[in-house]
């Protein structure tokens, strides 16, 4: 089965690969590409670089930023927690008890 850039797309998106999802919009956008083509079209170094920063910079798809923390639960354990902010992973384990 072929991989349209339409699903590559989508599934990019939904596990939010950003360089490759503005990366594609880009080639969409200039009409470099089709999203009906098969992913073996795509002209990965015709991906126009500052573009993809510029669409980063301005996050046009709305992506959240998340970062991971680590706190230690005791002398052996670390917990780990995604969170946009370092005030909100702190809160998120206050929430599940832990110390931050």
């Amino acid at each position: 089965m072929t991989v349209t850039i339409r699903s590559l797309f989508k599934e990019a998106f939904k596990r939010q690969e950003d360089t490759l999802v503005y990366g594609l919009l880009d080639l969409l956008r200039r009409g470099v590409v089709h999203a009906e083509e098969s992913e073996n079209n795509i002209p990965f170094e015709a991906m126009d670089n500052e573009a993809i920063r510029e669409m980063k910079k301005q996050n046009e798809l709305g992506f959240v930023p998340v970062r991971v923390y680590a706190t230690t639960v005791n002398r052996t354990l670390w917990l780990l927690i995604a969170a946009e902010s370092r005030e909100r992973a702190i809160q998120k384990a206050c929430d599940l008890g832990e110390p931050p």
